[in-house]
Order: C-alpha cells, then sequence, then structure tokens
C-alpha cells in the first residue's frame, strides 16, 4: 500500500471518532512504544509476551491503576477501527488479564472535583477585575465564563465564537455565548455542529465583564466574533506573550490553586464545569435539564439536542 493511501485510510478509519477518544489512544500506546524502545525493543509485531512485559514494569514502576486497562482497550480499539494486527492470545492471557485487574485492584477511591465556593468565586471576579497581571486578568475571565457555562477546561479549549450581551443594569444577568468545534463528546455527524455555551452572568461582587474585555482587548485578542482555539483561555509565554494554545487542565488546576490559596488543594480545573451544576442539584432542577446543562445527550432523545441553543435556552434560564 502506498503511504498517501494509508495515510488516507487512517483518515477515514478515524472521521468518526471522538477527538477524545483519539488522542487517548494514542496516548496509550505511543506509553508502550516508548517503554519498548527503552528496553531496546520494537514494539512490533505485538505478541502477548512483550504486552505481559509492559504490563509487569507497570506494577514495577508504580504506574497509574487504569493505565494497563487504558492499554488493552487500546488495544481491542486497534483491532477494530485499524484493522491492526493484535493477536488473539493477548486478551486470552490469563497473565495478562490478571495483571490489568492486580493493577486497578491499586487505585485508592474516587476523589471528585469540588465546587468551587461563592466566597472563592468572589476571589476570582477581583482577579478578573483589579489583578496587576493583565495576563491574570484575561485568565480569570475566562474561568468566570466557564463556570457559569458549565464548560470543560476542553471546550474552552475548542471554543470558535464569542458573543457577550451586557445590561445597562450592571446588577442585571449578562450573557456569554461561545461556540466549540470539535468537543469532546462529538463523534460522526455531531462532528460538524458547534457545541453552545451560553453563561448566564450576575456578578457576586464587581462586575467583571467590562475589566475582562478591557483586558483581552489590550492583548490583541477578540471580545466578540471569530475566535481562533485557544483565544478563549489562552497560555502566555516568556514575557506575556499570547501562546497559540488554551491553557491546559493542569496549568488551570495549578492557577485556581495559586489564586484561591491555602485549603484548596483538591480544586482541580474540573470545578469549573461541577459549581453550577452542584448548585442546579441543590436548587432542585429536573435532572432533564441538568443534563442539557451539563452538555450531556439525554438517555433515548436525539443527540442533536445538546447542539441546540434553542433545547438549551429553557435549562440556562432555570439556572439564571
Amino acid at each position: 500500500m502506498q503511504p498517501s493511501t494509508l495515510e488516507r485510510s487512517i483518515d477515514f478509519a478515524l472521521a468518526a471518532k471522538a477527538t477524545n477518544t483519539i488522542v487517548r489512544r494514542l496516548g496509550a500506546f505511543t506509553a508502550f512504544v516508548d517503554y519498548a524502545v527503552s528496553e531496546g525493543q520494537s514494539p512490533f509485531p505485538l505478541s502477548e509476551n512483550s504486552v505481559f512485559r509492559y504490563l509487569d514494569h507497570m506494577h514495577t514502576s508504580n504506574a497509574a491503576p487504569s493505565k494497563a486497562s487504558s492499554f488493552l482497550q487500546c488495544l481491542n480499539w486497534m483491532r477494530a477501527v485499524l484493522q491492526a494486527i493484535v493477536p488473539e492470545d493477548i486478551h486470552e492471557s490469563s497473565r495478562v488479564k490478571g495483571a490489568s485487574v492486580a493493577l486497578q485492584q491499586k487505585a485508592p477511591p474516587p476523589r471528585r472535583a469540588p465546587p468551587l465556593t461563592v466566597s472563592e468565586i468572589r476571589e476570582i471576579e477581583s482577579v478578573a477585575c483589579h489583578a496587576p497581571s493583565v495576563q491574570d486578568r484575561v485568565i480569570a475571565g475566562g474561568i468566570l465564563f466557564g463556570i457559569f457555562s458549565c464548560a470543560r477546561a476542553s471546550d474552552l479549549a475548542r471554543a470558535v465564537h464569542l458573543s457577550i450581551d451586557e445590561p445597562s443594569d450592571p446588577s442585571a444577568t449578562a450573557w456569554i455565548e461561545s461556540s466549540v468545534r470539535g468537543a469532546k463528546t462529538a463523534t460522526g455527524s455531531r462532528s460538524r455542529l458547534l457545541l453552545p455555551l451560553v453563561a448566564p452572568v450576575v456578578p457576586f461582587s464587581t462586575p467583571w465583564i467590562p475589566f475582562w474585555k478591557r483586558a483581552r482587548e489590550q492583548l490583541g485578542l477578540p471580545v466578540s466574533g471569530q475566535c481562533a482555539p485557544g483565544q478563549l483561555l489562552p497560555s502566555f509565554g516568556i514575557g506575556g506573550a499570547v501562546r497559540a494554545r488554551s491553557l491546559y487542565s493542569d496549568e488551570i488546576t495549578q492557577w485556581l490553586r495559586l489564586v484561591l490559596g491555602k485549603g484548596t488543594q483538591s480544586v482541580t480545573s474540573h470545578s469549573i464545569k461541577t459549581t453550577c451544576l452542584t448548585w442546579a442539584s441543590q436548587a432542585g432542577i429536573a435532572v432533564r435539564e441538568r443534563r442539557l446543562l451539563a452538555h450531556h445527550v439525554p438517555p433515548g432523545s436525539r443527540s442533536t439536542e445538546t447542539y441546540s441553543r434553542v433545547v438549551l435556552a429553557p435549562a440556562v434560564r432555570s439556572l439564571a
């Protein structure tokens, strides 16, 4: 097969797969390749023995408890989607299956990201308004938008549009909207749709949107219309220059912990998404509306519902 034909074949095979799935599988297999090279071995052809040695290495190197199962899922995926040659005896091997299960059993009880408190949100609002660093003001405003739109960090990274509707009364609800291309859960025909992010914003302390807009303008970032992926919550390089990528989730986590101070070490980037969803649950908002706020597809419904502003509007109004 010609290299160009192989490349197109892979592109077509992956066309219906969610971006996040592809990245996760690629990461799992790249780790295996790196291990094989470090051992002076070729990763191909795959064999039961080479896979077991890799899983055994995970145990001795204190790898993450989910790493073995993620790798075996990757092999299944490669065989089904890419028609890669993966010997049957790998998944039938008792020692391979046992090594994966034994590593999973080392996992501690799951720790869910806590929602942010009102006082913590006020602190982020203060940063958006008064931080000496214009870069911090841009980051704080982007995070506040993510909080009130129940967005994932990956959604903020893929935003391609921004619209801000400010009322004349600063105490009234403002609305910020964005659109996300290639959202985490987008597959097949949905990958062509834009996921709407809609944030009803009522400031808890100082109205922060005007400060955020001015900070973005200072750095040459758009405040309305089209924006490039990564510009909604950008990262910054040496000298504070805007990079051509968004903040990574671990960078968001570090920023939140630094700004919020002691006692916030359990806060993560996922706290951005969980905050308003937790409030919605405590307020008794219906499960279906909470699913829409979380940008999840309700069971049995058409998948395009979560990509419709019309369907999302009642859920957002209930949050406002």
